[in-house]
């Protein structure tokens, strides 16, 4: 089962609960922006 579009560390703590088996984390469009944080930064959230 895929879970799309989960914007709040909230939501991926919920989902871990659940059971899944991994969360991918993108900063979908980010290379076009020189100030978006990379998608590994997020994590710390």
């Amino acid at each position: 089962q895929q879970k799309i579009g989960t914007p709040l560390p909230a939501a991926g703590k919920a989902i871990i609960e659940v059971g899944v088996d991994g969360i991918i984390v993108s900063n979908h469009g980010g290379r076009q922006l020189d100030c978006a944080p990379a998608a590994i930064s997020a994590l710390e959230e």
